[in-house]
């Protein structure tokens, strides 16, 4: 059964070459349908896509000024037709500008659930893809790449192309110098096979080519994810210390948490700092002046947690550091938070200031001791995110020129520990414009080569975000 959440019953159409010929002196495009990008594709214009502008990672503000100057036609794709499909299989096949939330009350009209989402739910499904987006349930049923089934594309021909999650990259590789640079990459991936997302896209299997690669290889045009059939959860939330001051119940949790991955589907962690910005709305829950750590628990298996994990925290405290809490409360909560940071920083005029970094389990004690040190940047600050997978978010929220050099110093210095761990400096929303500068310490000869040989196979043109991290020089 095919449903369509938005038909657009308006044509517009216009001699092709005169609307573009417009747009590469400065206009930005609104596609709506996939007939215009393939029009725009096939004269190999250089092309940069966006959809809804909720990326952390690229300067809206100002991206005008730098995709212009230099021919990048910026196309809008927030208006291509909706389309979600509930396919036999219980997989879902969305075509266009389908953000999360749409796709999760298309879903849920159907007794069904997505696996993860990222938080930002008016993000589009396909630019998700694109940025290797991941999301809180990635912590107990893994990050989005692992649900994608078949993604279809188009090409710099535009041609239209199908990947399939079980077909190997390799048999894309045709000549033996091909086969033999992508066997280095993997294996200098193998490194980070227990992370969301590595430095550098994994290069798996077919379907990769358009995860993370943030449309550098081609526009996608649909995606089909892997569902579940509807749940039900608990949500509870725990009062600790500020993490600044005693982090010993935060690494006690997070190490207990690691054997429950299959009761609990996600572990969010909110410092005190975070919730000075919280709106008298969620004054009942009478919260103190402390971090809270939010677990997300599979109903079925919550005796276990709470024999597991609740009992012995308990007893540690002697005292009730465990609250329920409704689920709307919950998701509000969880939502609310990065949207007001990043408000902060809209009315700041600044560009956000934070960190996208994981680690492995065994140095998340490292990165929390390093992040104690922004206290002497003498600048507001607060601390959230994924806390179950060593994957925390630090936004420095300065308010002057200085105080910004001394925020990019010490991200810069966190970059540098991240590439000695061996941890991801990137794991969640892209790269982007933004990122670059760090990212390129990240990556080696074997990597440089590889995307080269990517972008000289895939878009030979270059047209495909001709500014994004593969397009070294």
């Amino acid at each position: 059964m095919v449903f369509y959440l938005i038909v657009n019953k308006i044509a517009v159409y216009e001699k092709i070459f005169t609307i573009y010929a417009s747009c590469m002196q400065g206009k930005k495009v609104f596609f709506k349908n996939f007939e215009e990008i393939v029009s725009v594709i096939k004269r190999h214009e250089a092309l940069f896509c966006s959809g809804s502008m909720t990326s952390t990672v690229l300067p809206y503000s100002t991206l005008e000024q730098t995709l212009f100057p230099r021919n990048v036609l910026w196309g809008d794709l927030s208006n291509l037709p909706k389309k979600i499909e509930l396919m036999e299989n219980h997989n879902v096949k969305i075509e266009g500008s389908v953000s999360w939330s749409d796709l999760i009350q298309f879903l849920k009209n159907h007794k069904r659930k997505p696996l993860v989402t990222p938080t930002e739910k008016l993000a589009l499904v396909t630019a998700g893809v694109a940025t290797s987006a991941t999301g809180d349930r990635s912590f107990s049923l893994g990050p989005l790449k692992k649900h994608i089934e078949k993604i279809t594309y188009i090409n710099y021909e535009g041609n239209e192309v199908t990947l399939n999650k079980n077909i190997s990259l390799n048999h894309r590789m045709l000549l033996e110098n091909e086969r033999i640079l992508l066997d280095q990459y993997q294996a200098e991936s193998r490194e980070y096979s227990d992370f969301k997302n590595p430095p550098f896209p994994r290069m798996e299997k077919e379907i990769d080519l358009m995860i993370g690669t943030e449309g550098q290889l081609g526009i996608i045009k649909s995606v089909e994810l892997k569902t579940l059939a509807d749940f039900s959860l608990k949500y509870f939330y725990i009062e600790l210390p500020k993490w600044e001051e005693n982090c010993d119940q935060h690494l006690f949790i997070f190490n207990e948490v690691q054997h429950l991955k299959k009761a609990i589907f996600s572990v969010e962690f909110t410092d005190a700092n975070s919730l000075k910005y919280l709106p008298s709305e969620f004054d009942n829950l009478k919260i103190k002046n402390c971090d809270l750590i939010f677990l997300e628990i599979l109903a079925e298996e919550f005796d276990t947690v709470y024999e597991q994990l609740f009992v012995p925290l308990q007893e540690k405290n002697q005292n009730d550091v465990i609250y329920a809490i409704p689920e709307e409360k919950y998701l509000a909560l969880r939502n609310l938070i990065p949207l007001k940071i990043n408000e902060i920083f809209a009315k700041k005029g600044i560009q956000k200031l934070g960190t996208d970094v994981q680690v492995k389990p065994k140095q998340f004690k490292q990165l929390l001791e390093f992040y104690t040190l922004a206290k002497n940047l003498d600048v507001p600050y607060v601390l959230f995110g994924h806390f179950g997978d060593a994957h925390l978010h630090l936004n420095l929220i300065p308010s002057n020129t200085l105080e910004v050099e001394k925020c990019e110093e010490y991200f810069a210095e966190l970059y540098e520990r991240v590439l000695v761990w061996k941890g991801s400096p990137f794991a969640e929303h892209g790269i982007g414009l933004k990122k670059q500068k760090y990212i390129t310490h990240f990556h080696g000869k074997t990597q440089r080569e590889f995307f080269a040989l990517l972008k000289k196979k895939f878009d030979p043109y270059n047209q495909f975000f001709p500014l994004g991290y593969m397009n070294y020089g």
